[in-house]
């Protein structure tokens, strides 16, 4: 005996207008802070698969950013406030290789991850040994002005 199931001619599918009890558009407001908060983690990852550097009190390094595809869309500001408060100051980004000073070496122009990014900024605390986060593909000292 052949049994299909068929919907009721009294019964339509109709799309759920509201999700649980929130609308739609207030639903995406409440989701983006996570969503946005997920693809951007790695920026403030601690630990990586990187070689620890110890972190001298006002020196100035710089880095070549490793930004996954979705991090890419992060804006300068964005990246200037994430070292920012992972205690560097005078955060300067660069989101080209066009932007970046005559004196950055020449191995570390070539973009590294899905786009180019580079960083420079003054470390502001005390000195300490710290690994790079994932997002930070090579980072160095800037020698001082006298030695360069």
């Amino acid at each position: 005996m052949d049994q299909t199931l068929t919907p009721s001619p009294s019964r339509s599918f109709r799309a759920p207008t509201r999700l649980h009890g929130i609308g739609r558009a207030r639903a995406a407001r409440r989701c983006w802070p996570v969503f946005a908060a997920l693809l951007l983690a790695p920026l403030l990852a601690l630990a990586g698969p990187s070689e620890s550097i110890v972190l001298t009190e006002g020196a100035t390094y710089r880095a070549r950013l490793k930004l996954s595809f979705f991090q890419c869309f992060a804006s300068e500001e964005r990246i200037q406030r994430r070292f920012a408060k992972g205690g560097f100051s005078q955060v300067k980004v660069f989101m080209s290789k066009r932007e970046l000073p005559p004196d950055w070496p020449a191995r570390y122009r070539s973009a590294a991850g899905s786009c180019e990014r580079y960083a420079e900024g003054v470390w502001s605390r005390p000195t300490m040994p710290r690994t790079p986060p994932s997002s930070v593909e090579a980072w160095w000292v800037v020698p001082p002005r006298g030695a360069r």
